[in-house]
């Protein structure tokens, strides 16, 4: 009883004295609604298509190359049988294989990218697949995008989605390395449509007339 009293002395000496013992604060849940909704308006690139799967197993293919080349010179392991005679022929090798990877990463880092488009901020980002570069533009700082039809070989059309800013061409949205192409004009409906132009602009980085 004594103690009791003691510790009511004490804590009431202490409240007065101007500060109190606080509660600690509850931790804030995250809304499952919001998270939901946060989703439905998010859209996303996808890249399940012919042109994509080429670029990444070509690359793919001569990653492999180069591995096995330097397995084989440097520690006398086989992955794969090369003509490996002479340390000229070793470096020739090297050098076609390595300028192979170079094109079709070029090809990977130009072509194509991960596009997010979220329709509740209006904004849209975009990030390299090789490098970790991103870029955002709201939809106030877009003039608008373009659409057209690009041939890759000499009889498939592919709709292609051009994003225009200040009259320059900041993103081509090619339907040969992007699965989804319908669903992102979809998510481009707050940005003013410019129109069909020829199929000339997709080799262009700038948006005439």
């Amino acid at each position: 009883l004594l103690l009791v009293t003691f510790y009511f002395y004490i804590f009431n000496q202490q409240r007065f004295r101007g500060w109190t013992l606080k509660r600690p604060a509850l931790a804030s849940k995250p809304c499952p609604l919001c998270a939901n909704l946060q989703t439905a308006f998010m859209i996303k690139a996808r890249h399940n298509t012919f042109g994509f799967w080429l670029l990444a197993i070509a690359s793919l293919f001569f990653i492999f190359l180069l591995i096995s080349t330097f397995s084989q010179w440097l520690f006398k392991f086989t992955l794969i049988k090369i003509s490996l005679d002479s340390k000229e022929e070793f470096t020739l090798q090297i050098f076609f294989m390595t300028a192979g990877l170079l094109v079709f990463v070029s090809i990977l880092f130009d072509k194509v990218k991960r596009i997010s488009i979220n329709q509740i901020d209006k904004t849209i980002i975009i990030k390299s697949l090789i490098i970790p570069i991103k870029e955002k533009y709201s939809f106030d700082e877009i003039d608008g995008y373009v659409d057209t039809v690009v041939k890759h070989d000499s009889w498939t059309p592919y709709k292609c989605l051009c994003l225009v800013k200040n009259g320059t061409i900041v993103l081509k949205i090619d339907a040969f390395f992007y699965s989804n192409v319908e669903e992102i004009q979809k998510g481009l409906e707050h940005i003013k449509y410019l129109g069909f132009r020829k199929s000339n602009i997709f080799n262009s980085t700038k948006l005439d007339g």
